[in-house]
């Protein structure tokens, strides 16, 4: 959450279609998310064969390291620079 908006987005998808949904609104998703918070996101995919549960699991992580990021814990803010912008 550094205030320099930039996306890494390191993911391969089977098929370009679930149902209707294209699933290149994805990416745009999170470069919308990264440009409008204005953190720095790095996304990779390990592994996977089916597209649904790719993105699945790209939003859950995603969310788990947002919040982990946010948490006040008892050492301070869970940052190399000591702030959170």
């Amino acid at each position: 959450l550094s205030g320099r908006p930039y996306l890494v987005w390191d993911v391969e998808t089977p098929v370009e279609l679930v149902g209707t949904f294209e699933t290149t609104l994805v990416k745009h998703f999170f470069e919308a998310l990264v440009a409008n918070a204005r953190i720095t996101l790095h996304v990779a995919n390990l592994g996977g064969d089916n597209t649904h549960h790719i993105y699945e699991s790209i939003f859950k992580a995603v969310a788990v390291a947002l919040r982990r990021a946010v948490e006040v814990t008892t050492t301070g803010v869970p940052s190399t620079k000591g702030v959170l912008q």
